[in-house]
């Protein structure tokens, strides 16, 4: 029994198979005698050259050459046609099968069988070795009897005879009889070993039990079968062995009937066998309507397109299908979705698993077959080859016709034992050879039993025959006799095609959709091909197998170079080959590997050695997508591998590290991901030069084992994620010229053993996160060209030792945190040093005015340091230089004059410095200047009129200095000039003309200055102008029409002069404007309508000018308008609906205009307005409906209109408003209870309207509100105690109503109000004392309620409380002494109440009051002196209480400088300084309903009314009373946000 466990590996199989392949001459060639194959080609016509045979191999040789070669390879001698013909009709007589029907013969085709049609395939000497191997059927089969070789269908029928007049259903493409002959075996001479037959005696063994596809199998010893085939069928043989087996199969997926013919009838199905193995004209099934017609399989590939039939393995036919169906569907096999045994592949390789195929040559494709020619034929194409070659001599006497059929047996029984020697000689050495067959158990698959006899498993191996396709492109190469050798296509499967094969983790056959592949190949590959190829029979190696095994050069081929080109072939699968930008000649069969595209540009540009060894595989910038293939290691011979820019991903296959020969390995510009394979260490340490994986996304750590690369010149990992630290192992890279391992995440220090590198040139290790110092082993690195640390987190100072890099061109060592000063020494010693660049680092201290001595050096960056002092002048010594850079830093003092001699210098920038005094006249000898920049120092004077010499530049930037005069009329003449800034100095005068002739002057900024006069209108002919901004300065006059010629003009900001007149219409064509900014002049006029032309603006502000008329509506077709501000002019009329129409309006200011009319309900389709503000008009109507549309709203400002009706309960949409103010407006009505949905409010004011009703406590839902104005309303009810759940709440202003009950004690959370506002209510009961928790409470004003109870001394602890307002209430007891800790009280009125005791000596530490009301309470004892301790009182009320004693002179002094006012009592308070006198009546307010919009405190105190004051609350004093008995002020009440 064969067990796949005791399987031979097929790494000890291949040196066997190697070696017998290298030692047999001519194994891989067909030996056919001339005047067979030319009988063959003339008497065939199905079989056209290079279809019946071989034709790659065939050749037209002697007999001689024909039995030499023939006994050299195979031991024994051919036999001629006529010989077989009488040897098979010999053995056909004696074996028994005289009572067999004409059906019943395996190469009948009618109801008799001839001589000549017994010697079928006998005179065909395509002889070759064979797996000792053969399967039997145990079921009987049935297949229809035609004239052409098929291996078909079978179904279980009993095996008995059939009558002679039984007619045979035959199919043009099936030779297999219908009713199989019986099993050799089981009527042969096996258990007697009598007669007069040769046998070896010995004891019969049983059969081993196997599993197979289809059913149980049976092993039986290989003499055995050879005894069986050879004896006649005998009915005393052991009952194992009579059991029936209908077909036998040679190694392949054919079944061979077995019958009582024995050996003739196996002799035959041999021939037949090696025709079908030879063969590709072996004709395929015809298409037909029956359950087992399989279709042909077209593929494509390389060019060529080609038919391909496939045969099934142990077949079903229509009668046996349909139960074999339930288990598994109708399968089959194909080259594209199968990989293709030994056999079928033409060819044994070194490692075959077991295979004892002999190699044999690719077969050419034929072309088509006609089925039409075939079934008019009579006979076969065999038939005819045998009626030719086989000499039948006819005579009409029949004892002449006796007397040769007796000479003809015996004949034929002599030849049949030389066959049987010579086929048993052939077994033993294919034995000995090949070793044993290992393949794994079979599962079993369905009811059919079959039977293995021999000493090794077959495999069950998909047969597969080319045809040749009309649509075929290109020629075919010239056989034998003119044939053609058609180049095979790379067959593809078919989308959703249903293919025989092997499922992955099993042998057994199966359906499925491109299966994984068989346990059995013709290369010896790594078993990790093996496991991609099982796993996915679509997978790159699963397709470069295919494309390598139908190779029709394979043969030709040795191991390494089929191994060659399967790698190559594998990375053209696994990259996307048909997508490269160049794949010339690839996978073209015919044309040498070495000849296949390649950008090789190494050394001699060449791919290959002169023995064909890949040795270069380069494919940069060639459109490469997908992963490397691990095959790649399979290139043993290569040096170079280049797959730079290209797309490749995933990760990097450990088995580079098996390319020991390797040279160059570049893999930069890729998208490759995961860790670099630590197997790269084992590359050759005396071979690797370059390894370059940057720009890529490798990640993790660098592996320490690239220090073991001891020959490696240049190593480059640059521009990754790779992390940790630096491996100190590559000091060990002594040989390194380059290490650039930039932009990564390393991070750790810098290893001081790079050191060691003495023959490094490049050291690029910037942009990761390194820290620590700069280790001074690096001075010893002599040969170090080019030093890049930057972009890390370095400190420490600059190591002097670097000074020693003599070599030095390029020092980076900017983007750290270095300190210290500068060394000199590196002025000094690096005097080839040509790029020096320290920005960005904390370096302090004076530049080093060795600095001259670099005078190689072109770029010196200093910038953002904290270097001071003054720049030295040696600098004026480098000449070279071209771009000095020193900005932001604290260099003081003037500018050098001898910087003139910089003639090279191209870009000077020092802004952000300290410099001073004059810009010195020699700057004009910068004659290649591009860029100056001077921005934010204290430069002053004058613009040098040599700044006009200037020729080359381009930008000048003088910014933020202290610049002063007119400008330089020289100023126009560098032409080339594009950028001009001079904004924020003390300039002044008129613009220069000459301005006009900077035809490319694209950016022209002279904002904050103080220039004059009127804008040249020559400014008009500088067309290439994009920006303009004159703003805040002194312009005036009118805007010159020419400005219109300025069409390339994207941004227009002339605000904050003294412009008047019209806006001029010309600026109607300036089409490409996005903004337009002329707010804060002096315009008249309407707006001109040929705005209305600019339709790609974004911005048009004309806010506070003197502007009239109303607001056009060709605005509306403004439809990229974002910010719209038209507010503080004299607009008048209504707001055009035609605004609604600015589907991109953010923001829409016109307020304070005179605007009347009612607010537009399309203004409610902006759903991207953020601002609306048309407030103080005179808007009437209720606000519309439709405002909930305008999703997007920040800040809506309707207030002081007279806007009616009720407030939209679609505000709730309104879900991003954070400002809302409706005060000084008509309203009526309650407040909608959906302002709880606005979660973003901040901010909402509805006073002074006429809402009623009771305050929402949906109020409590706004997390976010800041402030909360409802004051002067009607409001009644009591206040929610939801209130107390703002904890963000700072305003909060409820006077001026109708609220009732008491004050919630939920109000002590509000740890962040600062004003508290419920004055003029009916609230009753006590101060809550949580109120003492409001830490941040700066105004309270509790007035005019009915509050009683005593003043809470809680109230001590409000330390930052500016005014205590608690007049006109019921309030009892003592005022607290706490009070006096309120250190900035400034207001404190409490009057109207009942207080009683004295005036608290504390109150004397209140040094900031500026108000004291105490009147009208029971108060009494002395006028503290205490009182004389507030140095800024104002204002003191003592009058109505019980208080005696007199005023001292402080207040008296107070008094009559008209700085305080005092009123007292003065029958009881002596005062002879001017007090007021007399009985006040208790405090009369100038208002007592809450409706009044006219009272003196509704003051302009709203936000963002005055522009100087966006964010603040205007304030109103507190409310006094005078001794006349009228009320003079009242109490602030916060502004309305």
């Amino acid at each position: 029994m064969v067990d796949s466990s005791e399987s031979m590996p097929s790494s000890k199989l291949a040196p066997a198979v190697k070696a017998k392949r290298n030692n047999t001459k001519g194994a891989e060639r067909y030996i056919v005698k001339r005047e067979d194959a030319e009988g063959l080609y003339q008497s065939a016509p199905s079989m056209m050259p290079g279809a019946g045979l071989p034709s790659s191999r065939l050749s037209r040789v002697d007999t001689d050459d024909v039995e030499a070669n023939y006994e050299e390879n195979f031991g024994i001698f051919p036999v001629n046609s006529s010989d077989a013909a009488r040897s098979y009709k010999t053995i056909f007589e004696e074996s028994s099968l005289a009572d067999e029907t004409p059906a019943q013969s395996p190469v009948a085709s009618s109801g008799s069988k001839s001589d000549d049609e017994l010697s079928t395939i006998s005179s065909i000497k395509t002889f070759k070795k064979i797996s000792p191997m053969w399967v039997f059927n145990s079921s009987s089969a049935s297949a229809s009897a035609n004239n052409n070789l098929n291996a078909a269908s079978y179904s279980e029928a009993p095996s008995t005879p059939k009558s002679p007049s039984a007619s045979t259903t035959s199919s043009t493409r099936s030779r297999i009889p219908k009713d199989p002959p019986s099993n050799p075996l089981a009527h042969s001479k096996f258990a007697s070993r009598g007669g007069s037959k040769p046998t070896r005696q010995r004891v019969s063994e049983p059969p081993a039990i196997l599993s197979g596809p289809s059913g149980t199998f049976e092993s039986y010893p290989m003499d055995d079968v050879a005894d069986a085939l050879y004896a006649s069928p005998s009915q005393d043989a052991p009952a194992w062995t009579q059991r029936e087996s209908s077909c036998l199969s040679f190694g392949g997926s054919r079944r061979i009937p077995a019958s009582d013919e024995s050996f003739s009838d196996v002799q035959s199905w041999i021939s037949m066998d090696r025709v079908m193995r030879s063969s590709p004209s072996f004709p395929p099934p015809q298409q037909s309507n029956s359950t087992n017609t399989l279709p042909r399989d077209n593929t494509t590939g390389g060019g060529n397109k080609a038919k391909m039939v496939s045969i099934p393995l142990g077949g079903v036919d229509a009668a046996n299908a349909k139960s074999t169906t339930a288990k598994r569907s109708q399968k089959k096999v194909r080259i594209s979705e199968r990989i293709a045994r030994p056999f079928a592949s033409g060819g044994s390789s070194s490692n075959n698993k077991g295979s004892k195929y002999v190699p044999m040559s690719r077969p050419a494709s034929p072309p088509n077959h006609d089925s039409s020619v075939t079934q008019a034929s009579s006979q076969t194409p065999v038939e005819k080859f045998v009626d030719e070659a086989t000499i039948s001599t006819k005579s009409s006497d029949g004892d002449e016709q006796n007397q040769m059929r007796r000479l003809r047996k015996w004949d034929r029984v002599v030849l049949a034992a030389f066959l049987f020697a010579s086929f048993i000689v052939g077994v033993t050495v294919a034995i000995k050879v090949l070793g044993p067959h290992t393949t794994k158990n079979n599962k079993e698959e369905s009811g059919t039993q079959w039977v293995r006899v021999g000493t090794a498993a077959p495999t069950f191996t998909p047969l597969e025959f080319w045809t040749h396709s009309p649509n075929t492109a290109g020629p075919l190469p010239a056989t034998v006799d003119g044939a053609t050798e058609e180049p095979i296509g790379i067959p593809q499967p078919e989308a959703g095609e249903q293919l025989l094969g092997y499922e992955e983790g099993e042998d057994s056959l199966s359906g499925g959709v491109a299966t994984p592949a068989p346990a059995e190949y013709e290369l010896p590959l790594p078993e990790y091909t093996i496991e991609a190829i099982e796993a996915n029979g679509d997978s790159p190696q699963a397709q470069a197998y295919r494309w390598v095994i139908n190779d029709p050069n394979l043969d030709t081929y040795s191991e390494w170079r089929r191994l060659q080109r399967f790698a190559l072939v594998t990375l053209f699968y696994a990259t996307n080959g048909p997508s490269w930008t160049l794949s010339n000649s690839w996978l073209v069969y015919g044309m040498s590997e070495c000849h296949w595209y390649s950008n090789a540009r190494w050394e001699n540009s060449m791919l290959c050695d002169q023995d064909d060894r890949y040795w270069s595989l380069t494919l940069g910038h060639n459109e490469l997508h997908g992963t490397l293939p691990p095959e790649l290691a399979l290139l043993e011979d290569l040096q170079q591998l280049d797959f730079r820019s290209n797309r490749l991903h995933g990760t990097l296959p450990n088995t580079l590290g098996n390319l020991v020969n390797l040279k160059r390995l570049d893999l930069a510009e890729n998208q490759i991901t995961g860790r670099i394979p630590t197997s790269l260490g084992a590359l050759s340490p005396d071979n690797l030069l370059v390894l370059d994986f940057s720009f890529n996304n490798l990640t993790h750590t660098i592996p320490t084992e690239l220090g073991q690369l001891g020959s490696l010149q240049k190593l480059s990992l640059a521009n990754n994620e790779l992390r940790g630290p630096v491996p100190t192992e590559f000091g060990s890279l002594t040989g390194l010229e380059q290490l650039i391992i930039e932009n990564n995440q390393l991070n750790n220090t810098i290893p001081a053993h790079l050191g060691r590198l003495t023959n490094l040139n490049v050291l690029k290790i910037g942009s990761n996160l390194l820290s620590g110092p700069i280790p001074t082993e690096l001075g010893f690195m002599q040969k170090v060209e080019e030093l890049c640390l930057s972009n890390n987190q370095l400190v420490g100072t600059i190591p002097v030792q670097l000074s020693q890099l003599k070599a030095l061109i390029q020092l980076s060592l900017h983007s750290n945190g270095l300190g210290g000063t500068i060394p000199s020494e590196l002025a000094v010693y690096l005097n080839n040093l040509k790029v020096m660049k320290l920005q960005n680092n904390r370096l302090a201290g004076p530049i080093p005015m060795h600095f001259g001595l670099l005078t190689q050096l072109d770029l010196l960056d200093l910038s953002n340091n904290q270097l001071g002092k003054t720049i030295p002048t040696q600098l004026g010594t480098l000449t070279a230089l071209e771009t000095l850079k020193l900005q932001a830093n604290m260099l003081t003092g003037s500018i050098p004059t001898n910087i003139g001699l910089m003639s090279r210098l191209a870009y000077l920038l020092l802004d952000e410095n300290q410099l001073s005094q004059e810009l010195p006249t020699q700057i004009g000898r910068l004659t290649r200047l591009t860029t100056l920049s001077m921005n934010y120092n204290r430069l002053t004077g004058q613009l040098p009129s040599e700044i006009g010499l200037m020729t080359h530049l381009l930008k000048l930037d003088m910014v933020a200095n202290e610049l002063t005069g007119g400008l330089p009329t020289q100023l126009g003449n560098p032409t080339g000039l594009q950028e001009i800034w001079l904004n924020y100095n003390n300039l002044e005068g008129p613009l220069p003309s000459q301005f006009g002739n900077l035809r490319d002057l694209k950016i022209l900024v002279l904002a904050g200055n103080g220039f004059n006069e009127t804008i040249p209108s020559e400014l008009g002919q500088a067309t290439s102008l994009e920006m303009l901004w004159l703003n805040q300065n002194s312009f005036s006059g009118s805007i010159p029409p020419s400005i219109g010629s300025l069409t390339a003009l994207l941004d227009l900001s002339l605000f904050e002069n003294a412009f008047n007149g019209t806006i001029p219409e010309t600026i109607g064509r300036l089409t490409k404007l996005d903004a337009l900014n002329l707010k804060e002049n002096a315009f008249t006029g309407i707006i001109p309508t040929e705005i209305g032309h600019l339709i790609g603006m974004r911005e048009l502000i004309l806010h506070t000018n003197l502007l009239h008329g109303n607001i056009s509506t060709h605005l509306g077709d403004l439809k990229d308008l974002e910010l719209l501000e038209l507010h503080h002019n004299i607009l008048s009329g209504g707001i055009p609906s035609e605004l609604g129409q600015l589907d991109k309006l953010v923001d829409l200011t016109l307020y304070a205009n005179d605007l009347f009319g009612t607010l537009p309900s399309e203004i409610g389709k902006l759903s991207l307005m953020q601002t609306l503000r048309v407030d103080q008009n005179r808007l009437v109507g209720p606000i519309p409906d439709t405002i909930g549309g305008m999703t997007s709203l920040v800040n809506l400002n309707l207030h002081r209109n007279s806007f009616t009706g009720t407030l939209p309960t679609h505000l709730g949409n309104l879900t991003r408003l954070q400002e809302a103010r409706f005060y000084d407006n008509e309203l009526r009505g309650t407040i909608p209870t959906q302002v709880g949905l606005l979660r973003s409010l901040k901010k909402i004011s509805m006073s002074s309207n006429n809402i009623n009703g009771t305050i929402p406590a949906q109020f409590g839902q706004l997390p976010a509100l800041q402030g909360l104005w409802l004051h002067k309303n009607g409001l009644s009810g009591s206040i929610p105690t939801s209130l107390g759940g703002l904890k963000e709440l700072v305003w909060l202003s409820l006077e001026d109503n109708l609220l009732v009950h008491t004050i919630p004690t939920e109000f002590g959370n509000l740890t962040k109000l600062q004003e508290l506002h419920l004055f003029h209510n009916k609230l009753g009961g006590k101060i809550p004392v949580q109120l003492g928790a409001m830490t941040s409470l700066k105004r309270i004003t509790l007035s005019a309620n009915q509050l009683t109870g005593l003043i809470p001394t809680e109230f001590g602890k409000l330390y930052a409380l500016e005014g205590l307002w608690l007049y006109s209430n019921k309030l009892v007891g003592q005022i607290p002494s706490e009070l006096g800790e309120l250190r900035a009280l400034k207001w404190l009125s409490l009057q109207g109440n009942q207080l009683s005791f004295q005036i608290p000596p504390a109150l004397g530490n209140l040094s900031s009051l500026l108000e004291l009301e105490l009147g009208s309470n029971q108060l009494t004892g002395d006028v503290p002196s205490a009182l004389d301790n507030f140095p800024g009182l104002r204002l003191l009320q003592l009058e109505k209480n019980n208080l005696i004693g007199i005023v001292s002179t402080t207040l008296c002094t107070s008094i009559v400088s008209g700085q305080l006012e005092l009123s007292v009592d003065c029958g009881e308070v002596a005062c002879n300084c001017g007090c007021t006198c007399g009985e006040t009546p208790p405090p009369v307010f100038a208002s007592t309903t809450a409706n009044n919009k006219n009272t003196p405190s509704e003051t302009d105190s709203a936000i963002n009314i005055n522009p100087t004051q966006r964010n603040g609350f205007a304030v109103t004093r507190p409310v006094s009373v005078n001794p006349n008995g009228y009320s003079r002020k009242r109490v602030p009440n916060g502004g309305q946000g």
